[in-house]
């Protein structure tokens, strides 16, 4: 989401809630006065799945296969990619 949305790392949050088959992903906007996603998400139903494609993009696989993508690149989902330790 921060990537395709071009927004910072503190302004998106995210966190594991409920347990075994109701464990789900809470995910809000962190930064002060919001960033403008929610609503981005919410009209466009075909957000979600670009932010799944980039997100394998970014973990260095193929978003089309499935496979892995990083032959030559680097370790999969390396600080150089993700530009974050806190990932």
């Amino acid at each position: 989401m921060q990537i395709l949305f071009q927004v910072g790392e503190q302004e998106i949050a995210v966190e594991r809630i409920g347990e075994e088959v109701e464990e789900r992903l809470l995910l809000w906007e962190a930064a002060e006065g919001g960033t403008g996603v929610w609503p981005r998400l919410l009209e466009d139903p075909q957000t979600l799945a670009r932010i799944a494609v980039e997100a394998l993009r970014v973990c260095h696989f193929d978003p089309t296969t499935g496979g892995d993508g990083a032959e030559d690149l680097c370790s999969r989902a390396c600080y150089e990619c993700l530009l974050s330790y806190r990932n």
